[in-house]
């Protein structure tokens, strides 16, 4: 503890404190300057544009690239087995959306470069 006669810390200042809120102030203003959109879709609570920000690149309409015949032969044939079972009446919609991004997952983890 500081007695009477001493001076504390420069930390414990007024001074470093609001340098401290200053750069705090800034940060998230630069956060916000980056990402407001993404901000602003998450706060404002749209269920689909929220699951498309989180879900990356291919699920916002982006085009995938095909440079990579394996990749492509995976995806035809793993993607072709779980719309078959979608058709044939095994699995629901849900679960057609669950087992989908599975296969494109373990083929983009199996055949990336």
């Amino acid at each position: 503890m500081a007695t009477a006669g001493t001076q504390g810390n420069i930390l414990d200042s007024i001074w470093a404190r609001l340098v401290a809120l200053i750069l705090a102030v800034l940060i998230a203003l630069l956060i916000y300057r980056n990402w407001h959109t993404d901000i602003a879709t998450l706060l404002s609570g749209e269920t689909s544009t929220q699951s498309n920000l989180l879900a990356g690149p291919a699920a916002r309409g982006e085009p995938a690239k095909q440079a990579n015949p394996e990749l492509a032969a995976c995806l035809k044939q793993r993607v072709g087995d779980v719309e078959k079972m979608k058709s044939d009446g095994v699995i629901d919609d849900s679960q057609y959306a669950l087992f989908r991004r599975r296969a494109e997952d373990l083929c983009a983890a199996t055949h990336s470069r």
